[in-house]
């Protein structure tokens, strides 16, 4: 991937105060569910990504962190426009966001008694309220 140049980073999230651009992937890279898990090796995906590709058939997007402290997605205008038809979405962001965001799902996982092929859903709210079909879409996480 190559990462956009206005993602955000955010050393204060770790104790080494280091951070560096990593990508973020949806569905989560490590599930069955994922683009990018072939389906030589039981991938799930309907579209999974091509090699040639590269991931770019994917909703591209970057992550920013804007000065009251909230953070954004921005589509990343150096691929297509997002169609809303596909299966995955990546972003450009803060390697502490990416790795502190999940960093909880292998203790949920065990806790739930989660088993290989389990399905699950993921829901966030407040993004049950975007309109995919404005020309600005905004959306917004809800405690």
């Amino acid at each position: 991937m190559v990462y956009h140049p206005a993602t955000a980073l955010h050393p204060s999230l770790s104790s080494s105060n280091r951070d560096i651009r990593s990508c973020d992937e949806y569905s989560f890279n490590a599930t069955y569910e994922s683009a990018g898990m072939p389906t030589t090796e039981d991938g799930l995906n309907p579209k999974p990504v091509s090699d040639a590709l590269q991931g770019r058939e994917c909703v591209q997007t970057y992550e920013t962190k804007l000065p009251d402290g909230t953070f954004r997605l921005y589509d990343d205008e150096r691929f297509a426009a997002p169609t809303w038809q596909e299966t995955c979405g990546r972003s450009s962001m803060s390697v502490n966001v990416n790795s502190q965001s999940m960093a909880r799902f292998g203790s949920f996982a065990s806790t739930f008694r989660m088993l290989d092929k389990d399905t699950y859903w993921v829901d966030i709210a407040g993004f049950d309220k975007c309109d995919p079909l404005a020309d600005v879409i905004k959306c917004a996480q809800t405690p």
